[in-house]
């Protein structure tokens, strides 16, 4: 009897936690609840998104963010992990376990808060640099220091806007057009481009 009492306790345990927001996965871009604060672009940036990850053929990937015109694209340089994620957010899909861009996002959601926009803001020892900022349960904001290449992936799993520097997408922007050259699956990519490292 005992035995079957552990049992029971067991399994209600199991279908109470089963039933409960820690094992459910929430879906990507899903809100934690009405929007309190506005993203709101600062001055001198324009809003992107991604045109597309590409796969150099010298080794590595790329990321291109361009703004609502498509002439111009931003290369940035990333890590494969970083790629897939992007890739896979873009896309709308998920592995079926979370991928460490899924769990920031997972973790902001249980904590109360939500992301309202990233930013791609400098371009420093051929290194650039952004921000995440994220809205507390509080209603305060919480400004971080960022890897591009995190901020596109939480930009696009939470649906939120994707700025860049204006003068960042002048100077080392590529015409989109001239992309689609060279006959390889990087394109016109060039072949050191700033990297989100």
């Amino acid at each position: 009897m005992r035995f079957q009492s552990i049992v029971a306790v067991a399994i209600a345990c199991t279908l109470q936690l089963a039933a409960g927001p820690g094992c459910k996965r929430r879906p990507h871009g899903a809100a934690a609840g009405p929007p309190a604060i506005a993203a709101t672009m600062p001055a001198g940036y324009v809003e992107t998104h991604v045109l597309r990850v590409v796969a150099m053929h010298s080794g590595g990937n790329a990321v291109l963010l361009t703004d609502s015109a498509e002439l111009v694209a931003l290369p940035i340089f990333i890590g494969g992990t970083e790629a897939t994620s992007i890739d896979l957010r873009a896309r709308g899909d998920h592995y079926v376990r979370p991928l460490t861009h899924d769990l920031l996002s997972e973790t902001i959601h249980e904590l109360g808060g939500r992301a309202v926009q990233v930013q791609v803001d400098d371009l420093v020892s051929d290194v650039y640099r952004g921000t995440v900022v994220l809205e507390r349960a509080d209603g305060s904001l919480l400004v971080m220091d960022a890897r591009p290449s995190d901020c596109v992936a939480l930009a696009l799993g939470e649906k939120v806007p994707l700025y860049v520097r204006k003068q960042l997408l002048d100077d080392e922007g590529v015409s989109v057009p001239s992309l689609a050259g060279e006959g390889s699956p990087s394109g016109g990519v060039p072949r050191r481009a700033p990297t989100s490292l």
